[in-house]
């Protein structure tokens, strides 16, 4: 790539991340309330909306990742609502050598070394999970109660990035400048 497109890439994504603070913040959940929201928005999109959980009674989806992770919440700076959320897990002081999530369901894909044991015992990776976007930010109002196509239009272009990637990009500043021990993150994709 050269100089100029990457200057040009630059100012484009430099206006996504402009146009993107006009509707969109995004919140660090540093309190038990703020961390309760991301398990509710979880809960509607996995459990209510899409149907890939079981409906919980509490309606909080939670799994045993969650003490270990930080969480991120997406929200509206209009409405003040919570729109989405995303977290990152990292591994325990007590077992640092434990699998991440990822590590166990593409235990059988991943090649040796990956990722580096001596990072993994020095906590220094993290993995990106429970990206979830509610249903109504998710999806154009003449796509509701339609199936999910995805086309190569959905990742953007070099002329006209998405804002989907912009949670990720939030979340792993966030991350990366808080805790600096992290090195290496992994974003499982579907």
């Amino acid at each position: 790539m050269s100089m100029r497109q990457k200057l040009i890439l630059m100012m484009e994504f430099t206006k996504l991340h402009k146009n993107f603070q006009k509707f969109f913040r995004i919140v660090p959940a540093l309190t038990d309330e703020l961390i309760e929201e991301a398990y509710k928005i979880r809960h509607h999109v996995y459990c209510e909306e899409l149907g890939w959980e079981s409906v919980r009674q509490d309606g909080m989806e939670t799994d045993q990742y969650d003490p270990q992770s930080m969480h991120c919440l997406l929200q509206n700076v209009i409405t003040k609502e919570y729109v989405g959320c995303i977290r990152t897990i990292r591994n325990t002081q007590d077992d640092p050598m434990a699998p991440l999530p990822f590590q166990l369901s593409c235990a059988k894909t991943l090649e040796p070394g990956i990722p580096d044991p001596v990072q993994q015992a020095n906590h220094a990776i993290a993995e990106v999970s429970r990206l979830a976007v509610i249903g109504k930010y998710r999806r154009r109002p003449e796509e509701q109660g339609s199936a999910v196509k995805i086309s190569s239009g959905d990742y953007g272009s070099f002329q006209r990035p998405r804002f989907p990637q912009m949670g990720r990009i939030h979340q792993i500043k966030y991350s990366s400048g808080h805790i600096s021990t992290i090195r290496c993150m992994f974003l499982p994709t579907i």
